[in-house]
This record gives structure tokens, C-alpha cells and sequence, in this order.
């Protein structure tokens, strides 16, 4: 045990920001860091750090348990990185992702998902990551009150901005506040990309080049985003009054038709766009069908909005139903979504929403509120990875960036028409 240096394998020195972060004695620390800064390193290790130098019970909280399996336990480069085996009374045990140490510390990882599994014991200390993904009453109802009757117990809140954390934006605010006025039990710390050095200029650039400027603002300059969806931003501005969910086809119009097929558990997303003014007119969700009768259904879509053209997601049990299609003459187009495919066509998404350029009826809520929690994350190369938060979907926001990909812009009137055939553009007007 004498010869063994505590931490193990960690140079906060190399970073200045974590020993401030971790020679502060606050009890409350609200940490708003940079994606790729090493916050989760910094947690495992101060975890570490009080297991050994406390007998008593330390929780690393992820927003769900099968993130903080991935995220903690299961990286390699992360938890058991910093634990020299000797610090440990026995194996860790890989059911219940509890580490054991010599000072009789049990070091727990947790899921935010499930609260009711944090109610009752009486943690030392619990850090939070992500907690901008977490609810708010897992801190307020649960957390807190063992705090207030534990003056000993520390929390730390960490992680990098999501608008869906609007609760914790308010909580980082109060407790920059205390801190501000000399209240010792509360430490807050914001570090942008831009002036933790950490990430280089070539890598920052690579980020702001291959991300929305919204995404970009978040990850890399903690960014609050209170009144914005997590990848697309001014979804408000894009939303329209109108009474009829779906329009119909209005004679001579060209419509493009974006369609996300069904796999598994997922549904099948159908989403129209009129061509003379970039109007969601038809929208579609469904799940559990056949698929020859999706096909019909799909058909019989496409022929009533004046035989439009579609670009259809071409994944796995896709290509073939897309060769179907076209063989009745359809005019579709396979996209075949891979890592870098997505990224382009949500990225055009984005960028169109940003620029106002889609109207979307506020009645087509499921669209909307997919929109709104969309969200990414930065992987260890540095690629930014769209998907749905873990347990929902996103195959209305698939459909939509399919419906505008390679669209261009709007049409002009005598172009948005089917030559030889007169049309009626519909004007919506925004409130």
C-alpha cells in the first residue's frame, strides 16, 4: 500500500481546472463542462479518491443504469483505469457494478432511470453525469433531503448543456449565486472548448465545420439552449396554425415524401412536404403492418399526391421494399443511412430549420416534440452521432430530413407546378 500513488494513472495537474475542481471544498458543485474535457474521468477519479479516504457508500449516477454500464464500467480508459487492485477488498461485482474497497467504501454504479432503486441509503458522496438528462426530482426529491440531514454528504451535478435540462440551468444559476456571495458550501464552473485548451485548433474547427451551430454551441461553449430543441434550433419559428392535420393534394403541386420504414419496434414514418412552400401537408405514423401492405400504403400515398417523388430509408429491410416501389413505378429513392449519411441529412435539417425555411402544423405533435429531444453525441474519434434519447424514437425527424434532403429551395410558382397542369399554392400564415 506504501508504494502505491493516489490517483493512480491520473495527472490532474495536466489540467488545471481539475485541481481547482477537486482542492474546493464545497459540498454542492455544479461543473458545466465541455464535451471530450475528461469529466468523467475527473468524477472516477474523485470517487476513488473518497472511497478510500472515507468508510462509507459512493454513487456515479448516469441518466440510465445501462449508460452508466457503458459510460464507466465497461470503458476500459475509464473506472477501473485509476484502481490499483490493491485499494480493493475483493472482485468487483460485475451484476450488481459495485466495487469493494479496503476502507470498507462500496463504490455503486447507478441509473437515474430508475429513482426509486436511490431512495433509502445514505450516500457519502454522489456525482451526477449528464444531469441535464436527468429529472430533476431525482436531485430535488431524493438527493437533497439526504443532504440536509447528512452535513457531511457531498453532490457533485456534471455535464455539458441539453435543453431538456431547463430545471438544472435554474439550479446552476442558484448555486453560481451562493457561491458569488461567499457561501463556502457551493462551487459552480463553466469551461468552454475555447478556453480550457484542451482540444486543439484543428479539432475545434473540425467540430464547428461538421455540427450545427447550435449543436456546437452547446458541446463546445455550454451554451443554455433553454427554448430550442437539442439539435434543431427555432423549431418555433417553423410552426404554423392550421386546423386539417393533412392537406389534400392540391391539383398540379409537386410533393417530395420522406419515409423512415419500420424495424422491429420502430414505426413508419410518411412525411409529405409541398414543393411551392415547404408545408408539412401529410403526415403518417404507424406500426406493426405487413409490410406488402405498408407498400400499398405507401403507393396509394404517393399516387394521391400527384405521383410524388420519395426518398425512402434504404436500411436494412428497406432496399428491397424500395425496389418493390419502384418496380410500380413509383418514382423513390433509396438512402441507405449510415453514420455519415445521417449526420448530412439531419445536418441539412437543421441548418433549413434555422433559416425558417419549413413550416410544420403545431397539430402534428408527435413531429414536433421528436424534434425537440432529437440530440447527438460526440464519439471517441470525434463524429457526431444522431439518434433519439435511449428509449424513444426518431423516425418522424428521419422522414422530415428525408422529405427536404438535396431539396434545394422552394420552387417558384410556374416551377412548383406539374407542367401542363394548373395549381393553387396555399399561403399558411405564421403566428
Amino acid at each position: 500500500m506504501q508504494d502505491i500513488v493516489i490517483p493512480h494513472n491520473f495527472r490532474p495537474e495536466n489540467r488545471p481546472y481539475q485541481v481547482n475542481i477537486l482542492s474546493n471544498p464545497a459540498r454542492f458543485k455544479f461543473l458545466r463542462l465541455h464535451r471530450k474535457c475528461g469529466k468523467t474521468a475527473l468524477a472516477s477519479n474523485k470517487l476513488i479518491l473518497a472511497s478510500l479516504k472515507n468508510r462509507g457508500i459512493a454513487w456515479y449516477v448516469a441518466p440510465t443504469y445501462k449508460q452508466g454500464k457503458e459510460i464507466i464500467w465497461r470503458d476500459p480508459d475509464m473506472l477501473f483505469k485509476y484502481i490499483p487492485k490493491e485499494v480493493l477488498l475483493k472482485k468487483p461485482n460485475q451484476t450488481e457494478l459495485t466495487v469493494p474497497f479496503v476502507s470498507g467504501t462500496i463504490l455503486s454504479v447507478k441509473g437515474a432511470d430508475k429513482p426509486d432503486n436511490l431512495r433509502g441509503p445514505n450516500p457519502m458522496i454522489v456525482i451526477l453525469d449528464e444531469v441535464y438528462l436527468m429529472k430533476f426530482a431525482v436531485l430535488e426529491e431524493i438527493l437533497l433531503p439526504i443532504a440536509a440531514a447528512n452535513p457531511a454528504m457531498e453532490i457533485w451535478c456534471v455535464g455539458t448543456p441539453k435543453p431538456m435540462g431547463r430545471r438544472w440551468a435554474e439550479l446552476r444559476r442558484e448555486w453560481k449565486a451562493k457561491m458569488e456571495a461567499g457561501n463556502p458550501d457551493y462551487f459552480e464552473m463553466t469551461l468552454t472548448a475555447d478556453e480550457s485548451g484542451i482540444l486543439t485548433a484543428e479539432a475545434l474547427a473540425e467540430a464547428r465545420a461538421t455540427m450545427t451551430q447550435a449543436a456546437f454551441e452547446q458541446e463546445m461553449l455550454c451554451v443554455e439552449h433553454e427554448d430550442d430543441g437539442v439539435v434543431f434550433r427555432g423549431i418555433d419559428r417553423c410552426l404554423i396554425d392550421r386546423a386539417e392535420p393533412e392537406m389534400p393534394a392540391e391539383r398540379g403541386v409537386r410533393y417530395r415524401f420522406g419515409i423512415d420504414l419500420a424495424r422491429v419496434q420502430d414505426w413508419t414514418a410518411l412525411c409529405g412536404i409541398n414543393r411551392a412552400n415547404f408545408t408539412v401537408d401529410y403526415f403518417d405514423r404507424f406500426n406493426q403492418i405487413d409490410y406488402q401492405l405498408q407498400k400499398a400504403r405507401i403507393e396509394a400515398t404517393l399516387r394521391r399526391y400527384n405521383n410524388a417523388e420519395a426518398n425512402v430509408d434504404a436500411t436494412g429491410v428497406g432496399d428491397p421494399i424500395v425496389e418493390d416501389l419502384i418496380k410500380r413505378g413509383l418514382s423513390v429513392n433509396g438512402v441507405k443511412l449510415t453514420e455519415a449519411s445521417k449526420s448530412n441529412i439531419i445536418t441539412n435539417l437543421a441548418i433549413m430549420i434555422e433559416q425558417g425555411k419549413i413550416r410544420i402544423p403545431r397539430c402534428h405533435e408527435q413531429l414536433i416534440e421528436e424534434l425537440r429531444i432529437f440530440g447527438f453525441e460526440v464519439t471517441k474519434s470525434g463524429h457526431t452521432r444522431y439518434s433519439a434519447p435511449e428509449g424513444r424514437h426518431d423516425d418522424c425527424v428521419i422522414a422530415l430530413a428525408l422529405a427536404v434532403w438535396e431539396i434545394g429551395h422552394r420552387l417558384s410558382p410556374r416551377n412548383a407546378a406539374i407542367p401542363g397542369e394548373m395549381r393553387r399554392v396555399s399561403k399558411p400564415s405564421f403566428t
